[in-house]
């Protein structure tokens, strides 16, 4: 018996301090087979989406102690020794203990799953990551846009937030929340940057839900006049009628049309990918959606305008519906991470879990207004 007590001791965890005072940990798993294609993704911006009870405040009946959801952190596993990672809390619900985090992966596997620890029940009351770490470089423009109002923010270093327009309003998006805009007057501008401003290579990626497709005119998703734009085209357009659209100015538009019109009334995921002087691709719902290729010439480019999301510049081609979660690159993303993006996104739940909660030892934890087991 004696023996038996030594080798159980032994094998018993030891739980070290947890890092900057957490109090809590849980370990979130994303399963391999969301990533599409045969090699791994690198930096990818993992979007992480679940409501957990013990994510609520102490005041609801969890175990977070700040309302603003501060003290939730991802750090790279459960353990005393966990490091933190790159994190932007996008959204959070004291209520119901529902987030929205981005968290940067230097590289997300095909073949193993991926595990990161979730910390919570700190002493925070102020975010304790960089959100604009967690897009690289090559991010020039991720706007979740789930603000309640102007300025809706660019999350990247850039900074390329909103400084004009008609404003929409929020609504619930497919990540977060969204904005609705009323197809007659609303829409958001940003202003001209050097950032935004694509010549050979580019790819932009939203998530769109038309009210309708029956407008006589175009409804533009996002347009920067002279240089691209992303639209569905007018039912009378002799050549891309009721189709989802991207455009390429060279001196005259280059048009590639969508051959899987996005269906209204319902949230789609839509991708165009610009590269070496040609637009290759317009994707629906992680599907190529386009016909082939077309080149283009690097003459008569304009520059120097703003930028609209839900109309053109100034007014016009006004859309009429929700639009979320709205990113700019300017190099052209793979089929691969198109399709993982779209399905990290589209369906959460299928890939993403979450463990059961691990407590600090007790001496680590911050104090709560609630008592339960561990």
């Amino acid at each position: 018996m004696k023996r038996l007590l030594t080798l159980l001791l032994a094998a018993a965890p030891a739980f070290a301090a947890f890092p900057n005072g957490y109090s809590y940990c849980k370990v979130v798993t994303t399963q391999h087979t969301m990533v599409s294609g045969p090699s791994d993704l690198t930096n990818y911006p993992l979007t992480v989406m679940l409501t957990d009870v013990d994510l609520r405040t102490t005041a609801n009946g969890g175990l977070v102690n700040n309302s603003n959801g501060y003290d939730v952190g991802f750090y790279s596993n459960c353990s005393g020794s966990a490091t933190a990672l790159k994190w932007e809390l996008e959204s959070y619900s004291p209520t119901t203990g529902a987030i929205v985090a981005h968290v940067l992966r230097p590289n997300m596997s095909r073949t193993a799953d991926d595990t990161i620890g979730m910390f919570y029940g700190g002493g925070f009351n102020s975010f304790q990551s960089t959100a604009a770490a967690v897009w690289d470089t090559g991010y020039k423009g991720v706007w979740h846009l789930g603000d309640s109002a102007n300025p809706f923010i660019d999350s990247t270093a850039n900074a390329n937030s909103s400084n004009a327009g008609t404003y929409p309003a929020q609504t619930a998006g497919k990540t977060g929340n969204a904005q609705s805009f009323n197809g007659s007057s609303q829409y958001i501008q940003i202003p001209n940057a050097a950032s935004l401003q694509m010549t050979t290579a580019m790819t932009i990626s939203a998530w769109i839900n038309a009210t309708s497709w029956t407008a006589a005119n175009e409804q533009t998703v996002l347009k920067k006049n002279g240089n691209y734009i992303l639209r569905h085209e007018a039912s009378a357009d002799p050549v891309g009628a009721d189709k989802l659209a991207f455009l390429w100015w060279d001196g005259t538009n280059i048009k590639l049309i969508s051959t899987n019109n996005p269906s209204a009334g319902t949230w789609h995921h839509v991708v165009a990918t610009v590269s070496s002087n040609a637009i290759t691709g317009l994707y629906v719902d992680g599907a190529l959606a386009s016909t082939t290729a077309l080149q283009f010439t690097a003459n008569a480019r304009v520059l120097t305008n703003v930028e609209t999301f839900g109309a053109q510049s100034g007014g016009g081609e006004y859309f009429a519906g929700g639009i979320d979660e709205l990113r700019i690159s300017n190099f052209a993303r793979s089929a691969d991470w198109i399709l993982t993006e779209y399905r990290n996104q589209s369906s959460p739940a299928s890939y993403i879990a979450v463990g059961p909660r691990v407590a600090a030892p007790a001496g680590n934890r911050v104090k709560h207004s609630v008592t339960g087991g561990v």
